[in-house]
This record gives structure tokens, sequence and C-alpha cells, in this order.
């Protein structure tokens, strides 16, 4: 369901990271980072960084 870097996002997120912390950890720009994370968003329908987070660690998301 979710991709690698994707995973690695929430990780990050998780984490208690920054959109630029993570952009700089992933090698990619703080805008990638911006729409990834929407993305995410919807995708999980989750609204939050938080819930996100909160997500992961339930077992909603599972990483491939």
């Amino acid at each position: 369901m979710l991709s690698a870097v994707e995973n690695r996002i929430i990780d990050l997120v998780s984490d208690g990271c920054t959109n630029r912390q993570i952009a700089i950890a992933l090698g990619i720009s703080v805008k990638t980072v911006e729409s990834r994370l929407t993305r995410l968003f919807e995708r999980t329908d989750c609204r939050s960084r938080v819930e996100l987070a909160a997500a992961r660690l339930e077992g909603r998301l599972v990483p491939e």
C-alpha cells in the first residue's frame, strides 16, 4: 500500500522531524515532502502529522 519513501516519511514524522529535516534526510525538496504528506493524509484518512504517527503505532499503516 505505501511506498518505501512514504514509509520513511511516516517514520521521520513519528520521530518528530520537521518537513525540512525530512527533506534533508531523504535528499528531496521541502515542497516534495509537503506534497507527499498531503497525499499520505488523503490516502490514510489522517488529518494531521499526529494522527499519521498514531496510525502507524496502532498498526493501521503496515509497511510493505
